[in-house]
C-alpha cells in the first residue's frame, strides 16, 4: 500500500460519527420533538443596516446568521477589502417566535423608521 493510500485510510478512520450514532431517532412518521418550535426566518431590513440589526438582536440572545463577503471599498481615497452582507437587506434568524420575541425582532428590523420590516418563513410573511 502506498503512503497516499495509507494517509487516505487514516483520514477515513478519523472521521467522527458519534453525532450520527447518538442522534435522536423516531420510529417513523412522527416529528422530532422540538423540531417545529425553532425555525429559520429571513429578516428583511433596510440596506446597509444589516450589521446593526444583527448586533441588536444578538445582544438580546437571538441566534443569527449574517453571511458576508469581502468587497473593495473606498473611503477617504483609500481602497481596502471590507466585509459586506452577501444578501443586501437580509439577516437570518433561528428562533421559536412567540409574541414577545416577535415584537423585539420588529423593533430591531426597522431601525430609525416607522415603515416596518418583514419576518418571513416557509412562504408566510408578516408585516411588523
Amino acid at each position: 500500500m502506498s503512503s497516499i493510500e495509507k494517509a487516505v485510510n487514516t483520514e477515513e478512520k478519523a472521521v467522527n460519527t458519534d453525532w450520527f450514532e447518538n442522534a435522536v431517532r423516531t420510529k417513523g412518521g412522527e416529528a422530532l420533538a422540538g423540531a417545529a418550535s425553532e425555525s429559520w426566518y429571513m429578516l428583511w431590513t433596510h440596506s446597509n443596516s444589516e450589521q446593526l440589526v444583527h448586533n441588536q438582536l444578538a445582544a438580546k440572545g437571538f441566534q443569527l446568521f449574517l453571511p458576508t463577503i469581502e468587497a473593495w471599498s473606498r473611503r477617504g481615497g483609500v481602497r481596502r477589502l471590507a466585509p459586506v452582507p452577501m444578501f443586501s437587506g437580509c439577516v437570518f434568524l433561528r428562533h421559536a417566535v412567540d409574541k414577545s420575541s416577535y415584537i423585539e425582532i420588529c423593533k430591531a428590523a426597522r431601525p430609525g423608521t416607522r415603515s416596518g420590516g418583514t419576518v418571513g418563513s416557509a412562504g408566510r410573511d408578516a408585516r411588523c
